[in-house]
């Protein structure tokens, strides 16, 4: 697969590849954001919270993924669900919060609410930065929203509304 990211200057196959050669090390390395803990904490005040996060190929980032939470978020280790189908998960009352375009709108057409995390390599970077907010505040304010469409039970049919 010759496809690539915008912004990034190798292939899709490439990228993957170089990933999975860490084996679970790239995955328990990973940066948390400096607004995690608050993001997560306001999650927490709105619901109950689970992270759903896909596996890549390489059976060693499962047991990357798992140390990261373990170590970032303790209190969480027994609230998340590995699949790449996160759709699965979808309810009128659930919300996705997902980086992935491919992710979020499937979610969506299976019943749930969905928030496109925004990232340069998406569509929801220039709404993001067109609103001149930070991060932290847009996931807020985009979380806010859907808990009014859940409380007047009209759902959302694009992850940008």
């Amino acid at each position: 697969n010759m496809e690539k990211w915008p912004g990034v200057n190798v292939s899709v196959r490439d990228f993957w590849k170089a990933i999975d050669k860490t084996e679970s090390e790239f995955w328990l390395n990973l940066e948390k954001y400096d607004y995690a803990d608050e993001l997560v904490d306001y999650c927490l005040s709105k619901g109950e919270v689970f992270f759903l996060t896909s596996p890549s190929r390489n059976p060693h980032c499962l047991s990357g993924k798992a140390q990261w939470l373990q170590r970032h978020f303790p209190k969480l280790t027994r609230k998340v669900v590995y699949t790449p189908a996160k759709y699965l998960c979808a309810a009128p009352n659930r919300i996705l919060i997902d980086d992935s375009f491919h992710k979020v709108q499937p979610f969506i057409d299976h019943g749930g609410l969905g928030i496109l995390f925004p990232q340069p390599y998406n569509i929801a970077w220039n709404q993001f930065v067109e609103s001149k907010l930070d991060i932290l505040t847009y996931i807020k304010m985009m979380i806010d929203a859907r808990i009014l469409e859940i409380n007047s039970e009209g759902y959302a049919a694009s992850p940008l509304k």
